[in-house]
């Protein structure tokens, strides 16, 4: 499940930058400490209007998931965000903090959250590309 999610993720960073590829506009330097790809997407959503705010706060906390898994085996204290992420997992549904595997506190996965993950994402990703076109953003 841990490699879904890693794909999953990737795959979005992956399209928003190719987006950004194509603007027809200056695009604004990234902040310091932000992700790419939640940059790009907060460039978008102002830009163009699209009330994305809330999947804004959802990519930026799989993004801290998927960044423990890969960085820290999904293991809390060994993962530089720790604090963070630990106050995103606590407002999301189907996913927490546990010792599910004996080693520490750790990121724990339950079934269906990949599902709805997927769903969501499936919502708002396809509609941008659209949307900033429709809107003279990109070329």
């Amino acid at each position: 499940m841990e490699a879904s999610i890693v794909a999953l993720i990737t795959t979005v960073e992956w399209v928003l930058l190719a987006l950004k590829q194509r603007t027809s506009f200056a695009f604004p330097q990234k902040p310091d400490k932000k992700n790419e790809a939640t940059h790009v997407l907060s460039v978008f959503n102002e830009k163009a209007a699209l009330a994305l705010e809330q999947e804004i706060l959802s990519l930026e906390a799989l993004i801290y998931i998927r960044n423990c898994i890969v960085h820290a085996a999904g293991l809390l204290a060994s993962y530089k965000h720790e604090t963070e992420l630990r106050q995103r997992l606590a407002t999301m549904a189907g996913i927490k903090v546990s010792n599910i595997n004996f080693l520490g506190e750790g990121i724990e996965i339950e079934t269906g959250f990949l599902q709805c993950a997927i769903k969501d994402v499936r919502r708002w990703l396809p509609n941008i590309e659209k949307a900033i076109l429709e809107r003279g953003f990109i070329r």
